[in-house]
């Protein structure tokens, strides 16, 4: 990467910061919520495992719910759109399906993919 590039990613980090309190008038468009999910399904994982599941919650009861058994902050029904980020713990599938989805993808059979099953 050139230095320009580096300071511009820098630059573009050290600007983050939280969001303590949302407007629930504003809403974030359906076009930008459909970029923002693609990027995080879109986000590398080691070997290709992606143990993750992005749910979108929209209705208001259950994010009422939520927002109660969240210590009743305000960004969980405040917030534009309210995104769960969950992660698979059923590390032998997920291994699995891996084998299996790499087996397909490469024209070969699950036994030949071993090495794969063990290092995973």
């Amino acid at each position: 990467m050139t230095n320009e590039m580096n300071s511009k990613i820098i630059s573009a980090m050290e600007w983050r910061y939280a969001v303590k309190v949302f407007d629930p008038t504003k809403k974030v468009s359906d076009a930008d919520l459909h970029t923002i999910l693609e990027a995080a399904r879109l986000s590398p994982s080691s070997i290709g495992i992606e143990a993750w599941k992005f749910i979108v919650v929209n209705n208001p009861v259950i994010r009422a719910k939520l927002r109660e058994a969240g210590f009743n902050q305000t960004k969980i029904t405040d917030a534009s759109h309210l995104i769960i980020i969950a992660r698979r713990t059923d590390a032998d599938g997920i291994v699995s399906e891996l084998v299996s989805r790499t087996a397909k993808t490469q024209g070969k059979t699950e036994a030949d993919l071993a090495g794969l099953q063990k290092m995973a």
